[in-house]
This record gives C-alpha cells, structure tokens and sequence, in this order.
C-alpha cells in the first residue's frame, strides 16, 4: 500500500458539510449553556425557511434572545457564528473552544461568570 499521491478530503465549493455535524456542535454547545447558566434556556432548531439548524438561546425572566449557528470553512474548520442577520457572519469562536464561546453567548444574554 502507498501513501503517495494521497488525496486531499476537502468540501468542494458551493456543497455544505452535513447538517448533522453541525447539530451535533450546536447540542453540545446548548449542554454547556444548561450546565453553566441555568437561567438560560438553550434549543436547537430547523427553521420552516430551510435554513441550516441553530441554537436559540432565551433568558428565562426576559425576552432576551440570541440566535447562533455553526459554518463551516475548508481551511479552518468548523465555528460558531452569530446570526445577526449581517452580510458575513460574525464568528463566536472555534467548535474545540465550547467554553469560551458559551461564556460570550452568556455575556451577550447579560450574565456574567464570576471567578472565584
């Protein structure tokens, strides 16, 4: 067996990776969410529209709410974007930094983590 010549697996342009991966992301960032702030309220949804599925994040005791997906790029890997509604997505924070970027939804929803 060789290893020359190896192909290079890449998302040919204009196709999108599977749905399912990125729901797979979005969940386990809806599990962090839970965990961390209970006075958050995580769902992931597939819109009527077909849009591609997203984590709608509400506060419990107000209507605060943020949408956010989860894009894929060739070169870098898979992120979690905001869903503003802008041209280019604006990205949250790599899919391998979950903390992080449940810190940022939170601090947008206008919770705070204390370090103690």
């Amino acid at each position: 067996m060789s290893f020359e010549g190896a192909e290079r697996r890449e998302t040919p342009l204009g196709e999108r990776p599977p749905d399912n991966q990125r729901a797979v992301f979005l969940d386990e960032l809806g599990r962090e969410i839970a965990r961390v702030w209970p006075e958050l309220r995580a769902e992931r949804v597939r819109s009527a529209d077909g849009l591609p599925t997203r984590l709608v994040v509400t506060r419990r005791d107000s209507v605060a709410r943020e949408e956010v997906g989860c894009d894929f790029d060739a070169e870098t890997g898979w992120w979690f974007i905001w869903l503003w509604g802008e041209e280019e997505p604006q990205r949250i924070g790599h899919v391998r930094a979950i903390p992080l970027v449940a810190r940022s939804v939170a601090s947008v929803m206008g919770l705070r983590t204390l370090a103690v």
